[in-house]
């Protein structure tokens, strides 16, 4: 049995459902009245890829005060593998606290190599019918700020949960594989050629 272990931060705004994503992957779960994460959390999963080999991704939670980027951040990233970013497609601020969150990440959270951990920007609540925030303002932020790739999820309606984790594994295991053999722009550029699963989309665009 081959096994690895990798570990996945999570990270944005309050309420944008990162403690919900958690539970929906992990436990198939979804409810409305989660309590907001005091401090830090931290739940494992296993991803199979094939029967020999186990994925072991900590799937770590921070709450979304502007106070923890300061007290718990350090701590919160160290020894990262990847992140994600969530932000609230009904709330344009959750937006803009992203741009925050990963600049956060981009400094405390670094490989072995001296680079930024990988970070995937997720919309999540795209079952709702209405959003504040445009579909073409997630996208540029994701370009502008160096992300992986925006992806629309709904927790609820669990779309796009397990494609994220899925992905984000495949970034990491291609990561680890080529970090030793290629230069930095290199291991980014096989990285970038990954494929994220097809997408479930919004039941209504939002602009």
């Amino acid at each position: 049995m081959n096994e690895k272990s990798f570990k996945v931060i999570i990270v944005g705004d309050l309420e944008v459902g990162k403690t919900s994503f958690i539970i929906k992957y992990t436990q198939n779960k979804f409810s409305q009245k989660y309590k907001a994460t005091l401090g830090m959390d931290c739940v494992t999963s296993e991803v199979r890829k094939t029967p020999t080999d186990v994925i072991r991704v900590a799937l770590w939670d921070i709450c979304g005060q502007e106070s923890s980027r300061v007290a718990l951040m350090p701590q919160f990233c160290r020894g990262a593998h990847a992140c994600i970013v969530m932000v609230d497609i009904t709330r344009q601020s959750t937006l803009d606290g992203a741009i925050q969150w990963k600049k956060t990440v981009d400094k405390q959270a670094l490989l072995p190599n001296g680079s930024s951990i990988p970070c995937l920007l997720l919309a999540n609540k795209c079952d709702l019918p209405v959003g504040n925030v445009a579909k073409e303002d997630i996208v540029k932020v994701s370009e502008e700020h160096n992300f992986l790739k925006s992806v629309e999820i709904s927790v609820k309606e669990n779309q796009n949960v397990a494609e994220s984790i899925e992905y984000l594994v495949d970034v990491m295991l291609a990561q680890e594989a080529n970090s030793t053999k290629l230069s930095r722009d290199e291991v980014d550029s096989a990285i970038r050629d990954l494929e994220f699963p097809p997408q479930k989309q919004r039941n209504v665009c939002c602009n």
